[in-house]
């Protein structure tokens, strides 16, 4: 009995760590509880992907079953028999997930085996993210990036002689300068 208190509180922390830090990045954390069988999330997974809200952002293999195709449960089920067996500790896969519009979108992740203090797996901690995400937003200050920077020049040039086109190429010369002697400095 005093073992399950001091899981749910260790369970506890966990979660309003992953939750803190789940805020302030593109990635979603997550915490795999093996004798629960529930995954608990970081963020509200349902705001992009193809799942019903979750009060406390957990959810059973049966409904992320419906968030994945079928290939990737596959091996979700395979890795979470070798993390129960302990063939491995640290796992490392892409998985598809469906997102709120149907599509399927690649999303990487990377697990590892928690262990109590006697030694048995307890559950599997991990993160996963979608590498096309925000490929136009810099994620530590959510402000557009070079990328960014670059598809808005070339929208600015393809309405050549107007105002906008203007301030875009003399931008556009400044940028050049910049770049060729920005590392000379």
């Amino acid at each position: 009995m005093e073992y399950k208190r001091e899981k749910q509180q260790m369970l506890k922390n966990y979660l309003q760590t992953m939750r803190f830090l789940g805020d302030t990045n593109d990635e979603v954390l997550y915490l795999y509880d093996l004798d629960e069988e529930k995954v608990y999330f970081s963020n509200d997974i349902s705001q992009k992907y193809k799942i019903a809200p979750s009060k406390d952002y957990s959810y059973t293999l049966e409904e992320i079953k419906t968030v994945v195709s079928s290939k990737s449960y596959e091996k979700i089920l395979l890795s979470l028999d070798a993390f129960e067996n302990q063939e491995d500790e640290i796992v490392n896969q892409e998985y598809c997930m469906v997102a709120k519009d149907g599509k399927e979108v690649l999303v990487q992740s990377a697990e590892k085996l928690q262990f109590d203090e006697a030694g048995n797996p307890m559950w599997i901690v991990g993160r996963f993210f979608s590498p096309t995400d925000n490929q136009n937003i810099d994620s530590w200050t959510g402000l557009p990036n070079v990328n960014q920077m670059l598809d808005d020049l070339q929208a600015c040039k393809r309405e050549k002689g107007s105002l906008s086109w203007n301030k875009c190429h003399l931008f556009n010369i400044f940028y050049n300068i910049n770049a060729a002697f920005a590392a000379k400095v």
